[in-house]
């Protein structure tokens, strides 16, 4: 028995295999952890915040950069009038969806 000791303590690798093993058995665990979480981001203060984003510095003028060459003159008037209402009538929608 004595012996069978003093060999096992001989072996110096020995600690650094088990730490190893003990390290992959976490990282192992970890991970299985972490598939099986549910997301808990917060994507209803992110649709929060991109409203007020919007209400407070999109300007109506600006929406159209970029787009003038695309589109033709009916379709810029529609777009400057409309899109920026729907965007944020979408954003109240899904942040009415997010409260309940």
């Amino acid at each position: 028995m004595a012996t069978s000791i003093k060999r096992f303590a001989s072996l110096p690798w020995i600690a650094e295999v088990f730490a190893l093993l003990g390290g992959l058995v976490y990282l192992f665990q970890a991970i299985k952890y972490a598939a099986l979480q549910v997301s808990i981001l917060d994507e209803g203060a992110y649709l929060y915040k991109v409203k007020n984003y919007i209400e407070a510095r999109v300007e109506r003028k600006h929406v159209l950069q970029g787009l003038g060459e695309v589109l033709s003159q009916p379709q810029k008037d529609w777009v400057r009038d409309h899109l920026v209402d729907g965007l944020l009538f979408e954003l109240s929608v899904r942040l009415a969806a997010f409260s309940k």
